[in-house]
Formats: structure tokens, C-alpha cells, sequence
């Protein structure tokens, strides 16, 4: 049995799930971990250390954590959240959480892009599965924004960040 604990600093906390894990000799085992920020975490680049541990042996291995104020990420076609209110002058971050995959006898590469279709006119690059790409927005309104890739072929997900003064 593979026990695993997370230690971090600056307000940050993971849990797993399992939280163990029996191991059998030549097979993988899989476990799930999420990184809390409290609000008083501060935006920036962490280290998260991972212990798994089974009967006295243990064997750490860190992982990097970003954690950011402004994050909206796109799983399963859909923008989460779907709206954003944000101030002037923030910064957000759209992660890809879309794998690869086949549907309609096409293939889809995983890739994203963002189009904002009003305040400004921008495009992000392609965005890879499991890949962050980030903007300032520092005028204040309503930005409206589709996934400029899958918006070609189906109804795109959409989404709004509301930037205020």
C-alpha cells in the first residue's frame, strides 16, 4: 500500500484522491491531486512536494505550481466559469484542459483559441491540452470571447469577462 501526503507553503494545500493505493508488481498506479490557494496566497510560482510513502520507505518528488488571481479553463467544450468580473489592469489565464480526440469522423489535435469578438480584437495562439495562455485587459467593459478553433466547424463555447473601472 502507497500512502501519498503533499506539503507546500504560503497557503497552499493538496489533497488526494485515493489517498492510498495498493500496488501490484508491473502495474501503474494513478492518483488524482488537487492544489488548494487560500485567498492569501499570493499569485506567483510555487513547489509542491509529493511523498509517497509504503511501510518505511518513501520517495518524495516535486511539482511546480502556478497559482494565479484571474483563471478561466476550458473542459468538455465549455468555459469555466462562463462569466468573469475582473478590475482594470488584470490578468487573466486560459488553461486548455481539452484533450485530443475524434468526433463527427474528424479529429480534433486538443488545440484552442481564443477570439475576442468585442472591445478588442484579439486572437490567442493555439492553445495545446494542458497549456496556459494569458492576457491584461485594462479598459474597462464586457469582452466577449469564443474558441476561435471549434467555432469553424460547431456552436463554439463562449464566455465574458466583465472588466470594471
Amino acid at each position: 500500500m502507497v500512502s501519498f501526503n503533499g506539503t507546500a507553503s504560503n497557503g497552499l494545500t493538496s489533497q488526494f484522491s485515493p489517498g492510498s493505493v495498493k500496488v501490484n508488481a508491473g502495474f501503474p498506479i494513478t492518483t488524482a491531486v488537487t492544489v488548494f490557494a487560500s485567498a492569501s496566497a499570493t499569485p506567483g510560482n510555487y513547489t509542491l512536494t509529493v511523498t509517497g510513502t509504503s511501510g518505511s520507505t518513501s520517495q518524495p518528488l516535486s511539482l511546480a505550481v502556478r497559482v494565479v488571481q484571474h483563471l478561466v479553463y476550458l473542459q468538455k467544450f465549455t468555459f469555466i466559469p462562463g462569466t468573469l468580473t475582473v478590475s482594470s489592469g488584470s490578468t487573466v489565464y486560459f488553461y486548455n484542459a481539452d484533450p485530443p480526440h475524434t468526433w463527427c469522423g474528424g479529429y480534433d489535435s486538443g488545440d484552442k483559441s481564443i477570439m475576442f469578438t468585442s472591445v478588442i480584437s484579439t486572437t490567442s495562439p493555439a492553445i495545446h491540452t494542458y497549456s496556459i495562455w494569458s492576457i491584461t485587459l485594462t479598459t474597462p467593459g464586457s469582452y466577449s470571447y469564443v474558441d476561435a478553433i471549434i467555432h469553424a466547424y460547431v456552436a463554439a463555447p463562449n464566455g465574458t469577462i466583465i472588466v470594471t473601472g
